[in-house]
């Protein structure tokens, strides 16, 4: 196979359209990286894409993972499920090299690390529980948890009787330094917004609530647009949000038809995705329906496709639900972690369309992340204890994959 015509491949990640001297730099080194990458692989790295390569044991159910593509590392949430963990029965991130599979480093963290934030930049991993309140950082130069940030004094979770805030998911924009986090509180949802460099929340923005039970449910930033998306409400009606991140003034709203789980972007085209975890649920039932992925107009806050990626068990056996979504900016596919049909979907975002189905061996897959160099896809999957390896697909011409 002739690499050659690969080289020229524009980076959607890290791509000039970032108007820092610092991050078009880290463009250019990862866009040389690539290309040597693309010259020196085997033909044979890219014969079989979309197959499961590895599985790699850790030692507990892993949850949300976050890849760092400089170090390449994977960081793996983990979290003690049913009260059960083979070894240690205490809540970790699990580093793995993505290289030899190897599990290198257990961090023990005090929560259960349900929600993961990387800065590959500066080299961090901000971990964050549903019920803390606190961020606790990692320095990838070690591997060990550094610092923690308090972000609202006072949360707990009393059994039986509830939790007073609720932490969702995090977001980072790397060029300001600042964390994210969609907060519920039972006064009034908020974004919380962490200063990175001096340790601390800064500000809060408000959300509304149609009523008492809704609640933040994921949250990412478009550092390029400089926009923050907030999942709206974990019962009916459900809405994605868009705030302005300096100001935290709400700039669009799209009505959508189920809870949403996770978010991923392509700055370069504009588009954000959202998964629909596949089940409708307000105060007095729920009602199943198709795990799916929605394609979002960022210039215009419209949907402008739906992705059905988990379709309901006629059966009744089951129930469908798509979990975390992963874009891979050299080949234009976004990955789909779906759980209780245990698969992982490859979408073509030329047309929106699936292009492979990669079967996983049961459990329940969560997390899901890409790493545009070395071509890997990796995947949690929170009943079996493990994570896969898949490999990606070649790097595609800019003018092929976006004909």
């Amino acid at each position: 196979m002739n690499k050659s015509h690969l080289v020229p491949i524009r980076l959607s990640l890290l791509s000039s359209s970032l108007k820092n001297s610092f991050f078009r730099g880290a463009s250019m080194a990862l866009a040389t990286a690539l290309a040597a990458l693309t010259l020196a692989a085997p033909a044979s790295a890219w014969d079989r894409p979309n197959i499961i390569t590895a599985t790699i044991p850790t030692s507990a159910s892993t949850v949300q993972l976050v890849l760092d593509p400089v170090r390449h590392k994977v960081y793996a949430g983990t979290e003690v499920y049913q009260g059960v963990d083979t070894v240690s029965n205490v809540n970790t991130v699990q580093v793995i090299d993505e290289k030899t599979h190897a599990v290198i480093q257990k961090i023990t963290v005090p929560v259960e690390a349900n929600s993961l934030a990387i800065d590959p930049i500066h080299g961090k991993v901000y971990v964050s529980s549903q019920y803390s309140g606190v961020v606790y950082v990692i320095d990838e130069s070690t591997d060990t948890l550094v610092d923690s940030i308090t972000v609202v004094a006072g949360a707990n979770y009393t059994p039986g009787v509830g939790f007073n805030y609720s932490f969702a998911r995090s977001a980072i924009d790397p060029v300001k330094e600042e964390l994210f986090e969609a907060v519920y509180e039972p006064a009034g949802s908020f974004v919380a917004v962490v200063d990175l460099r001096h340790k601390n929340s800064i500000k809060q923005f408000p959300l509304p609530s149609a009523q008492p039970s809704l609640s933040p449910n994921s949250i990412i930033v478009d550092p390029i647009r400089k926009v923050i998306y907030v999942a709206n409400g974990q019962a009916a009606p459900f809405s994605i949000l868009a705030l302005d991140e300096e100001s935290g003034k709400i700039i669009g709203s799209i009505s959508v038809p189920d809870w949403t789980g996770y978010f991923a972007i392509d700055e370069e085209r504009g588009i954000l995705y959202a998964s629909l975890s596949g089940f409708v649920s307000n105060i007095t039932k729920r009602i199943l329906t198709n795990g799916s992925v929605i394609v979002i107009d960022q210039n215009t806050f419209t949907i402008t496709d739906t992705i059905v990626t988990a379709p309901i068990d006629v059966t009744g056996e089951g129930f469908a639900v798509t979990e975390e979504i992963a874009l891979d900016p050299l080949n234009h596919t976004l990955y789909v972690a779906n759980g209780h049909t245990a698969n992982i979907l490859a979408i073509d975002t030329r047309t929106n369309q699936i292009t492979a189905t990669i079967p996983t061996p049961g459990g329940f897959n969560v997390g899901v992340g890409v790493d545009p160099l070395l071509r890997k896809v990796f995947v949690s999957d929170f009943f079996n204890n493990v994570v896969y390896d898949i490999s990606a697909g070649p790097p595609r011409p800019w003018e092929n994959a976006h004909r």
